[in-house]
């Protein structure tokens, strides 16, 4: 802002091939700014952004000053706010026909207002009516543009007698140049070296609701520079007066530029609208100041997009803090520029480290286990040289002393030529789920060998079982034979038949014995062709005696073309 009043001062007295000039010097550097803003990368990029938007705007503002021929300059500031095109400019011309010559730079200045300050514009405007009368009506201007919140129309009774000085006296000049400024913004005002407002627009008078004389009237018998009051003080916001009193005092003792944000009061609403001013001298050849003038934008919009912005950050912030998870942010080389809440108050540090990351970055490093150290700044060197995303899960050592796991993520962020300019790392702590899983593995262990005994006591039953049979036999064959050895006379035979049942119950008992060791070797066992018949025989040879013993006679039959099967001994 205060770069565009010499630029407005100097658009409005210079004519001719002077103007041309200043018009083309804007357009080249608006275009050298371009050029760069496309060719630079992070605060380099941000200034020449910067300097595009500032030469855009006085190229328009220089285009709006000199204005086209058979217009006056608040005529086209009028149709420049929000009106672009041969079909627009054609509806304001037909509007402006439509609205009494002396309310028509009122009207373009509404349409300026809404445009600057992002706020909709509501006017009285006398309109012409068929007969060639006038009679009152509102006029809208909005501002053409969405904003970030709801904004409230700002009301002005223009339809209200206002008054203007009967003499500018020495502050001539600078109400011409208030003028000038009035034409592109609806704000310019002008003041004498005293504090006394001697030019402010109709619109600004409505605004607020005090005509010149009610601005200037004395409020205490010192005069303002000597610490007494004016009738504008009625406007301020009271926590806003006296900072701004003091502070204007000292620029019209000094004649240094003045430049301020403060808060004023809306007649039509009675609320508070925020407002940035820069006032500016004017001086006779002799270097005397001789009044000022100055020029307010209104930033009510700004003001409250920024307070929910704040709102929004501060929302941000807690919800942030509330998780618990560890967050920080880094440069792309890798330099700490946020931590958390949360990680600060892993490792108890106060809020005086937030301004000293590298020396908490520090503190972190050392907590980190010894054991895992170097696998950590292995995987981060290599994730800073690379730029790929890394997880990685290590023990660091909590304020009190007890190492704890956690489980970390690292994202790049890239700009639009593909560079890191940031990290985004988060940590969580994950001991109670490595904890847990390790008692779950134990909890396995312990199971699997559990599993395995009740294994091995079914086999021992197995087994047992598997070796009483041949057992019994042999035993039975034995009794068996020494029973046909003992009668009068012996009965060779059938001794004889008793001993081969003896040998085959001991060979079987044998077999079982090593296809048991094979199962436990987890060797395979040896398949060999096997005739039913003979195992049927030999069930009967071994439920023989337990037959005869209670006089029971079992006859078998088996058939000669039975098939050899292949069993597993």
């Amino acid at each position: 802002m205060t770069l565009f009043l010499p630029i407005v001062a100097l658009a409005h007295y210079v004519r001719g091939a002077g103007k041309l000039f200043i018009f083309a010097a804007f357009a080249v550097g608006l275009s050298v700014s371009a050029a760069a803003a496309l060719s630079f990368t992070g605060n380099s990029r941000d200034q020449a952004v910067s300097w595009a938007m500032f030469f855009a705007v006085a190229l328009g503002a220089s285009a709006i000053i000199q204005g086209p021929a058979g217009f006056t300059p608040s005529e086209v500031a009028g149709q420049s706010a929000g009106m672009q095109g041969n079909k627009k400019a054609e509806t304001a011309t037909k509007f402006s026909g439509f609205v009494h010559p002396e309310d028509r730079d009122a009207a373009h200045q509404a349409a300026s207002r809404a445009f600057w300050s992002g706020f909709p514009q509501v006017m009285k405007y006398r309109q012409i009516q068929p007969d060639g009368s006038y009679v009152w009506t509102e006029y809208r201007a909005e501002p053409g543009y969405s904003v970030a919140i709801d904004t409230p129309a700002k009301i002005s009774a223009q339809h209200l007698p206002w008054t203007a000085p009967e003499s500018l006296g020495e502050t001539a000049e600078a109400a011409q140049i208030a003028l000038v400024l009035e034409t592109i913004f609806g704000t310019g005002w002008a003041m004498d070296t005293v504090g006394r407002f001697t030019y402010t627009t109709p619109n600004a008078q409505t605004t607020v609701g005090q005509t010149l004389a009610q601005m200037n009237e004395p409020l205490t018998e010192a005069t303002f520079l000597d610490g007494g009051d004016l009738g504008w003080k009625r406007i301020f916001h009271p926590d806003e007066y006296e900072r701004v009193a003091a502070s204007l005092r000292h620029c019209l003792r000094t004649g240094d530029n003045w430049n301020n944000e403060y808060r004023l009061k809306r007649a039509s609403t009675g609320e508070y609208g925020w407002y940035r001013v820069a006032m500016r001298p004017t001086r006779d050849s002799r270097g005397r100041v001789t009044g000022w003038y100055g020029m307010s934008i209104d930033i009510t919009v700004y003001k409250q997009t920024e307070t929910a912005l704040r709102i929004r950050e501060r929302e941000l912030s807690q919800l942030i803090d509330m998780v618990p998870v560890h967050i920080m942010r880094l440069t792309g080389t890798g330099r700490p520029t946020f931590f958390s809440k949360g990680t600060l108050g892993f490792f108890a540090l106060g809020d005086q480290y937030v301004e000293r990351p590298e020396a908490t970055l520090g503190i972190m490093r050392d907590a980190v286990h010894p054991d895992d150290a170097v696998r950590l700044g292995a995987t981060l060197h290599q994730a800073l040289n690379s730029g790929e995303p890394l997880a990685i899960r290590y023990r660091v050592r909590r304020a009190d002393g007890i190492y704890r796991w956690m489980d970390s993520r690292a994202e790049p962020i890239r700009d639009g030529s593909g560079v890191i300019v940031q990290w985004y790392a988060v940590s969580l702590d994950v001991d109670d789920q490595v904890v847990a899983q390790d008692e779950l593995r134990r909890a396995q262990e312990d199971l699997a060998r559990a599993s395995q005994a009740a294994s091995l006591s079914e086999l021992s039953a197995s087994i047992a079982h598997e070796v009483a049979q041949p057992l019994a036999a042999l035993l039975s064959s034995s009794e068996a034979c020494q029973r046909w050895l003992a009668i009068d006379p012996p009965n060779v035979d059938r001794a004889q038949q008793a001993l081969e049942r003896i040998v085959r119950s001991g060979n079987a008992a044998t077999d079982i014995v090593r296809r048991i060791r094979a199962l436990f070797a987890r060797s395979g066992g040896t398949r060999e062709p096997t005739d039913l018949g003979r195992v049927v025989t030999e069930v009967h040879d071994l439920l023989a005696e337990e037959l005869l013993r209670n006089d029971v006679k079992l006859e078998v039959e088996v058939e000669n073309d039975l098939p050899v099967l292949a069993l597993v001994i």
